[in-house]
């Protein structure tokens, strides 16, 4: 009537597309023994998503460890789960504005840029990188996504400006 000795290891998990990770009482283990046989691994917790990345992904497992004689003894592990995967976006169709009256640049205040499409395995925000006035021709406009990790990823678009204006 000896208890078996858990043994347990860190594990990290990267979440899948849909957010996912799952990990193996097996994949927990270091060396658990017993003096006869261990007959069966559990673990506390082994499926994983987007909202065990709080506390740094850090999450506490308990191994529990059984012998043919039904002892049991435990050990904990730290599960590490991480979003490796990078958002999507696809920036706003490309604009053409004309100058703001009484100069050569338009306001980007005052231009419609539209809203990009994004999307993550886990959550994401957008923004861009324009302010003060776009100037006479072309103009390139950065969108950049971020997910919760910190992954990015960016799209362009471009605004046209044209002075379509008669001189006065």
């Amino acid at each position: 009537n000896i208890n078996p000795v858990a043994v347990a290891q860190a594990v990290t998990l990267a979440l899948d597309a849909n957010g996912d990770a799952a990990t193996t009482a097996a994949a927990v283990n270091n060396g658990s023994s017993d003096n006869c046989a261990v007959t069966s691994m559990t673990l506390s917790k082994s499926a994983f998503t987007c909202a065990d990345l709080a506390n740094g992904g850090a999450n506490t497992v308990t191994l529990t460890v059984e012998d043919a004689a039904g002892l049991q003894h435990t050990a904990t592990a730290t599960v590490t789960v991480e979003d490796n995967i990078d958002p999507t976006i696809t920036a706003p169709a490309n604009v053409s504005v004309n100058v703001d009256a009484g100069t050569c640049v338009a306001a980007v205040n005052g231009v419609t840029l539209g809203n990009p499409t994004a999307a993550d395995n886990c959550s994401v925000t957008s923004a861009h990188n324009a302010s003060g006035n776009f100037v006479l021709g072309a103009n390139t406009v950065t969108w950049t996504a971020t997910d919760g990790s910190g992954n990015t990823a960016t799209a362009t678009q471009t605004v046209t400006v044209v002075d379509n204006i008669d001189p006065t």
